[in-house]
C-alpha cells in the first residue's frame, strides 16, 4: 500500500515538473521569437541618423569627391546596430562612423576623421587622452574603435547579404583615422603600427595620395561581385543617402577646359592670326565647338564682329545662352540663317505642278530650292549680316550646295572664316567633304576630352579611327541586344537600366540622356520613362553631351531613308555623345553593323 501512495506521488511530481518545463520551454520560444523579430529589427541602419557635420568632416568630403576612380560610392554619418556571430543570445552593440566608402572592385572603407589638437597616445599604457574643457581626459583609441566597428559591418554584411541572397559575401573592410589638423611632420601621437591607416592634413593637397594610400591598403578579393554597392544601398536604410563618383565628368571640368585652352592656344600658333581661312576637323569630344566658342570670345575682345552658325537647335539654343550677354556675337542656326533672307520651311512650294511647304519636300528638292533662293540673295545678306568672322559649327550639316553662297558672302565682307568639322558625321548626306574652294590651312583634333577611354575607343572603332586619349579611364559601355524589335518589350529593357541608376543615385538620372534614330519614335514610350529622363532623337542631340547616354537602336529596317543616308554616321554620333556611362540597345543586325563583340 504505501508503494503505491509513494507511485503516486511520483507520477505527481513528474507532472508537475512536465508542465512547468513544458511552460518554460514555450516562454523560450516565445522569447527567441520575439529576439527574433527584434533581431531583424535592429539590423536596420538606424533611421534618420544625423550628427553634426565638423568644418573637418566637410573638407574631407571635398577631398573624397577629388578621387579618380569612378567606382567609389560614398556615404557619410553612417550608424548600424549588430550582434556578434547574429546570434540573439549575444548582447546588441552600435556603429557609427563619419564616412564609409564602397568600392565595386575591392571593398569597404570606414574612415573616421578628428580634429588633431589635444589628442594624444601613451604606447607604454596604451591610453589616448583628449584635452577637453574640463582638462585631459581619457578617450577611446579611434583605432581600436574602428578596428571594432569594422568587424561589427562584417558581420552586419554577412548576415543582410545571406537574406538577400549574396552567399558567403564577405568583402574586404579596411580602416583610416584622419586627422584634420595635424600635419605629418607636427604629430606627436606617439603610436606604432598605424602609419598606413593615418591620413594627416598636409595630404589633403593631393587627394591622389589619398586615393592611392587607401587603395594599397587592398589586396585582391576572393570574391567577383559587381554588386557591392547595390548590395549596401539594399543594407542601408533609405535616408541615409549615399553619393556616387562615376560621374567623373565634374571632377575634371579643369582637366579638360586646360587642354581644350591649349589646344586653343596651338590654334593662334600655327595660324599666326595671318590665316583668313581656316579649317578645323576633330573626331567628336576633341574639343572642335570650345575651340569656336573661344575663338568668338577672342574676336570679341579685339572689336571685331562674328557671325556664329550652326545647323542643329539643340546646340544652338545652348550656344545663344553662352554669348546673350554678347553685343558683337550673334549666333544663329541655318533657319534662323535663311529667315532672315525671306526663306521660311513653311514657304509654299510648286514641284512638278504640286504646291506644298518646303518642309515637306524631299531633302533634294528642299536643298535645290533653298540653294537657288540663297543665290538671289546674296545682295541682300551683304546688307542684313554686318560681320568681321563667321563661324561655322557642325560644318559638315551644311549642304555643298550651301558654301558657294558662304564663299562668296565671305569674300565681299573681307572677313575670317573658320569652319569646324567632322567628316563622319554626315548623318543626311554620305562621304562629306569640305569644298575644294576652301584649299586652307587645317587643324586635326585626333585627341578625345570628353569621353572616357573605354567610351572613345568604341565609337573610334566605327571608322578604324586612330585616337588619343587624356587619360581617363571608366566603366566598359554596356551593349543590350534586344531579342524583340516591339517598343514596349524595349521599354521594359530601359526601365531597368533607369532602375539600376536610381539605385546608385538619383541624380544621375538627371544626367541620363535616352537617344532615339527619330523623334516619331518618341510616341512609344509611356510616360514614366519620358517623365525621369531627357529624350531626344540622334540628329538633334548632334553636338551635344551627357554624362550617361542611353542608345536605343532596335533594327535598321525602320529607319527613315529621307533623313537617314548613313546609317554608321548615326551609331557614330550616337554613341559618341556619352562622357562617362554608355548603354547601347539593338537588334542583331545593328550590332554586327557597329561589330560589337559581346565579351
Amino acid at each position: 500500500m504505501g508503494f503505491q501512495y509513494l507511485y503516486i506521488f511520483l507520477i505527481v511530481v513528474f507532472l508537475g515538473f512536465s508542465i512547468y518545463f513544458y511552460k518554460e520551454l514555450n516562454k523560450e520560444r516565445r522569447n527567441n521569437k520575439e529576439n527574433k523579430k527584434l533581431l531583424e529589427k535592429s539590423f536596420n541602419f538606424l533611421n534618420g541618423y544625423s550628427q553634426i557635420q565638423h568644418n573637418s568632416e566637410n573638407e574631407f568630403a571635398k577631398v573624397v569627391e577629388k578621387f579618380d576612380d569612378p567606382k567609389w560610392f560614398v556615404y557619410r554619418n553612417v550608424r548600424w546596430q549588430w550582434r556578434k556571430g547574429g546570434s540573439v543570445n549575444n548582447p546588441m552593440n552600435e556603429g557609427e562612423v563619419d564616412f564609409l566608402l564602397v568600392h565595386k572592385d575591392l571593398g569597404v572603407v570606414l574612415i573616421e576623421v578628428k580634429g588633431g589638437k589635444g589628442w594624444r597616445y601613451n604606447a607604454t599604457k596604451d591610453i589616448w587622452t583628449v584635452k577637453t574643457p574640463n582638462g585631459i581626459e581619457e578617450a577611446p583609441g579611434p583605432y581600436n574603435q574602428l578596428s571594432r566597428n569594422a568587424m561589427g559591418l562584417r558581420n552586419r554584411i554577412q548576415y543582410e547579404s545571406n537574406k538577400l541572397g549574396f552567399k558567403n559575401f564577405r568583402p574586404r573592410v579596411n580602416t583610416f583615422v584622419v586627422w584634420a589638423n595635424v600635419n605629418s611632420d607636427e604629430s606627436k601621437f606617439g603610436f606604432i603600427g598605424y602609419e598606413n591607416n593615418t591620413i594627416y592634413a598636409d595630404e589633403f593637397l593631393n587627394p591622389e595620395i589619398i586615393e592611392d594610400k587607401i587603395k594599397k591598403q587592398f589586396t585582391l578579393n576572393d570574391y567577383k561581385d559587381d554588386d557591392l554597392v547595390t548590395l549596401f544601398n539594399k543594407i542601408l536604410n533609405s535616408n541615409v543617402k549615399g553619393f556616387s563618383l562615376l560621374s567623373y565628368s565634374g571632377k575634371i571640368a579643369g582637366k579638360v577646359e586646360k587642354i581644350s585652352e591649349d589646344i586653343f592656344n596651338t590654334y593662334y600658333e600655327i595660324t599666326n592670326e595671318k590665316y583668313k581661312k581656316v579649317k578645323i576637323q576633330g573626331i567628336p569630344g576633341s574639343g572642335k565647338t570650345f575651340i569656336a566658342t573661344k575663338l568668338a570670345e577672342h574676336e570679341e575682345k579685339h572689336g571685331r564682329k562674328v557671325l556664329f552658325l550652326c545647323y542643329n537647335i539643340l546646340l544652338g539654343e545652348k550656344l545663344k545662352t553662352l554669348f546673350e550677354d554678347s553685343s558683337n556675337v550673334t549666333v544663329l542656326i541655318f533657319e534662323e540663317f535663311i529667315n532672315k533672307l525671306g526663306v521660311s520651311y513653311s514657304d509654299p512650294v510648286t514641284i512638278n505642278g504640286e504646291t506644298k511647304p518646303l518642309k515637306e519636300l524631299s531633302k533634294i528638292e528642299e536643298i535645290k530650292y533653298i540653294k537657288h533662293s540663297l543665290e538671289d540673295s546674296i545682295v541682300d545678306a551683304n546688307e542684313i549680316f554686318d560681320f568681321d568672322t563667321l563661324i561655322i559649327d557642325e560644318a559638315q550639316d551644311f549642304y555643298e550646295g550651301y558654301w558657294e553662297f558662304f564663299t562668296i558672302l565671305v569674300e565681299n565682307k573681307d572677313a575670317k572664316w573658320v569652319i569646324c568639322y567632322d567628316k563622319n558625321q554626315g548623318i543626311t548626306h554620305t562621304n562629306w567633304k569640305p569644298p575644294e574652294y576652301l584649299n586652307t590651312p587645317q587643324i586635326v583634333l585626333n585627341t578625345v576630352i570628353r569621353s572616357t577611354k573605354e567610351i572613345a575607343k568604341r565609337y573610334a572603332s566605327l571608322y578604324d579611327e586612330s585616337i588619343e586619349h587624356f587619360g581617363e579611364i571608366g566603366i566598359e559601355p554596356k551593349l543590350v541586344l534586344l531579342e524583340e524589335t516591339n517598343w514596349k518589350y524595349i521599354e521594359t529593357k530601359i526601365e531597368k537600366i533607369l532602375e539600376d541608376l536610381s539605385v546608385e543615385s538619383e541624380e544621375l538620372l538627371l544626367k541620363t540622356v535616352l537617344l532615339l534614330p527619330h523623334m516619331k519614335d518618341l510616341d512609344n514610350f509611356s510616360s514614366k520613362v519620358i517623365d525621369t529622363v531627357s529624350v531626344s532623337s540622334v540628329s538633334r542631340f548632334k553636338g551635344l553631351e551627357s554624362d550617361i547616354i542611353i542608345l536605343v537602336f532596335p533594327t535598321l529596317e525602320n529607319l527613315d531613308r529621307n533623313y537617314i543616308n548613313d546609317t554608321l554616321a548615326l551609331l557614330y554620333v550616337g554613341l559618341s555623345r556619352a562622357k562617362t556611362n554608355l548603354y547601347f540597345l539593338c537588334g542583331k543586325d545593328v550590332q554586327e553593323l557597329a561589330n560589337w563583340k559581346v565579351i
